[in-house]
């Protein structure tokens, strides 16, 4: 019997020497997959101007990403996948625009002063 617990010892050891490593590379990856989904949902909200926007333009991107990486990993030929088309704007109501405004040189709206501010925070994570 005291054969099979030395038995159980060196392969419980070696065992939980592998999970350690195989845990050390795993945490980092996930750590940077979430970051890098963080940032490019950031980053797709300000080209969208919303949140849901980029919500959906980030799951439509992904899935043709994992389509892609699903393609490689099978080593199937790519045929040349386009990107995915833009979403569709569904305009309910007609505008008839009559004349062109000019705005002032120097004035911005809400919207624009914070996705600057947004860039400026993105930028200073990277600068910091």
């Amino acid at each position: 019997m005291d054969i099979l617990s030395y038995i159980w010892t060196v392969l419980s050891f070696f065992l939980s020497v592998v999970w350690t490593v195989v845990w050390f590379v795993l945490r980092d990856l996930i750590s940077t997959v979430l970051w890098i989904l963080i940032v490019a949902w950031m980053l797709l909200s300000v080209r969208y101007r919303s949140f849901t926007g980029g919500t959906l333009a980030l799951l439509r991107y992904g899935r043709w990403a994992v389509n892609l990486f699903w393609r490689w990993l099978r080593g199937t030929p790519n045929p040349a996948l386009p990107p995915p088309p833009p979403p569709k704007v569904i305009t309910k109501e007609v505008i008839k625009v009559v004349g062109k405004r000019r705005k002032r040189f120097g004035t911005m709206n809400v919207s624009e002063q914070l996705n600057v501010l947004l860039l400026g925070a993105i930028w200073l994570l990277f600068v910091i």
